[in-house]
């Protein structure tokens, strides 16, 4: 095993949160960016990468594929990816929700100023039936003025090596994809636990299978349930527990 999904729902609420959203329009595009890529990604929408920077994993893609797991055409969702980087996950599950019900609500956070630039790119090439669904906030997700609450889906892929631990990569993306330079996994499941919608709200998130202590430990802290935990095995086969 060296990858894991684990599913949480809110036992209990000891946070409040204040109300504060950012529209996408307040931020300009950076067109400084260097070696930007386009390709074709879901369905007829693009995404833009850097060649030499993030691009997607194996992980997002899994992680789209049980979010949306459970849902039906008729559900009314408000999803929420934090620290959606290009957008890997999150431009998969909202065109899945958005194409089943365009009153679905799906809201990207993302802190790093070149990735929340490129998936900037991707929403305006975007079909405008679709944009006035998706909004992306560009700032740190511990950042208690986001503003959002009762958020039906949350997902995450965050950054699993602290920052005492190995070699930092020389590109400033990928640097802070890998290393917890704005929190672990502890800090996701704090803002998950403020964000999601009691009871009946699901936050997904990855992480090396080494650390499932830690993730366990982190998400009892920040008071949510374990409902699913996905053993991803070398071998593409699966170990539900």
């Amino acid at each position: 095993v060296f990858l894991l999904f684990v599913e949480f729902s809110l036992c209990y609420h000891p946070f409040s949160f204040h109300k504060h959203s950012i529209p996408l329009s307040l931020y300009s595009i950076d067109n400084d960016i260097e070696d930007v890529q386009s390709v074709q990604y879901v369905g007829e929408w693009n995404y833009y990468y850097r060649k030499k920077g993030m691009q997607t994993t194996t992980e997002d893609i899994l992680l789209a594929y049980y979010g949306l797991s459970g849902y039906t055409t008729n559900d009314t969702v408000k999803y929420v990816d934090l620290g959606c980087g290009i957008g890997s996950t999150y431009l998969i599950v909202s065109y899945a929700l958005l194409n089943n019900n365009h009153n679905c609500e799906c809201i990207g956070i993302e802190a790093q100023n070149q990735s929340i630039d490129l998936l900037k790119r991707s929403l305006r090439d975007i079909d405008i039936k679709y944009q006035n669904s998706m909004k992306v906030i560009h700032a740190d997700i511990r950042d208690n003025n986001i503003g959002l609450t009762n958020v039906d889906l949350i997902t995450a892929n965050p950054p699993y090596l602290p920052i005492t631990s190995g070699t930092f990569p020389k590109d400033n993306q990928r640097r802070f994809a890998h290393f917890e330079f704005r929190g672990g996994i502890e800090d996701y499941c704090i803002v998950a636990s403020k964000l999601i919608r009691p009871n009946s709200g699901r936050f997904l998130v990855t992480f090396l299978a080494s650390g499932i202590n830690r993730v366990m430990r982190a998400a009892q802290s920040a008071g949510l349930s374990l409902r699913r935990k996905v053993d991803i095995i070398t071998s593409n086969k699966e170990i539900n527990n």
